[in-house]
């Protein structure tokens, strides 16, 4: 009998995908609106943006973190295929050490 791909694997690899691709995404929309910024408001609106931004970064981050621990998971199925449970694991892994990487340079 055919061993069935991991459910954790498939969870982890598209919460990954989905995550990464909405950092990537977030950081676009983060350059556009520190280029377009109206600077005759009497309320500078970088404060607020910068604080969305940084709160859907981490919202964004945890997502990676879980499909992590998902990929992990799937990793460990003995009776399934893990080809999903790498790739999400990868996937979310990647974005992660980039964060971490940037915190350190930036600390």
């Amino acid at each position: 009998m055919e061993q069935r791909h991991s459910g954790l694997g498939i969870a982890s690899c598209l919460i990954s995908l989905a995550a990464g691709t909405g950092l990537f995404g977030l950081l676009v929309l983060a350059l556009i609106a520190s280029v377009a910024v109206d600077r005759h408001a009497n309320i500078d609106p970088r404060h607020t943006a910068r604080l969305l931004f940084g709160l859907l970064a981490l919202g964004l981050l945890l997502l990676e973190m879980v499909a992590l621990g998902l990929g992990i998971a799937g990793c460990m199925q003995a009776d399934r295929k893990r080809l999903f449970a790498i790739l999400g694991t990868v996937f979310a892994g990647v974005p992660l050490l980039v964060a971490i990487a940037a915190l350190v340079a930036l600390a």
